[in-house]
């Protein structure tokens, strides 16, 4: 039970960051703009 949230916790870490790459090239922040 406790090695799924270890595994989600080592997974979680690369997919937010990826993600945070993608909201910002989509122009999530300030709209595209600034």
């Amino acid at each position: 039970r406790a090695v799924m949230w270890e595994i989600i916790g080592a997974i979680g870490v690369p997919v937010v960051i990826v993600a945070i790459i993608i909201l910002y090239k989509m122009g999530f922040r300030g709209g595209g703009g600034d």
